[in-house]
């Protein structure tokens, strides 16, 4: 009996949500990145022109296109804060490869040498902060 109510309540809290994250969709500014994920389709990357209850439009290379809600599977919006961690963990990786390129340059009196394997390792690293963070703010229901 406790499972059915627990099952009920779930259920009527996951319905509003669905219909909030859609919400968040129609809130998004004009001429803001957007990347639309359509099922068996690749994914749709352009500038926001509007979103309404029944549609998306987005301005892509190919011109304006319009995906109607049913079709679209997910939205994505770029992420500052996944591009900065992204770029942290280069410049991490890039230092620990330094440091291990020249483990015994310290041993060997060299630490200068080593501090520039180290910089050159997060040098390389930073490029990280390139790779695009996207993250989702809208996925549509699984169907039954």
């Amino acid at each position: 009996m406790l499972s059915k109510i627990f099952l009920c309540y779930a259920l009527a809290m996951a319905l509003p949500a669905a219909q909030s994250e859609w919400t968040i969709v129609t809130a998004l500014p004009p001429g803001g990145k957007v990347e639309i994920h359509r099922e068996n389709v690749s994914p749709l990357r352009g500038k926001l022109v509007r979103a309404t209850e029944s549609e998306i439009v987005v301005q892509a290379r190919k011109g304006e296109q319009s995906i109607p809600r049913a079709d679209v599977k997910r939205v994505k919006v770029p992420s500052t804060t996944l591009r900065l961690l992204y770029g942290a963990i280069g410049v991490g990786v890039g230092v620990t490869v330094g440091a291990l390129i020249c483990h015994s340059c310290l041993g060997e009196g060299d630490g200068v040498l080593l501090g520039q394997m180290m910089a050159l390792g997060a040098g390389a690293g930073a490029l990280a902060f390139l790779i695009p963070g996207y993250k989702t703010i809208y996925k549509a229901p699984k169907k039954p």
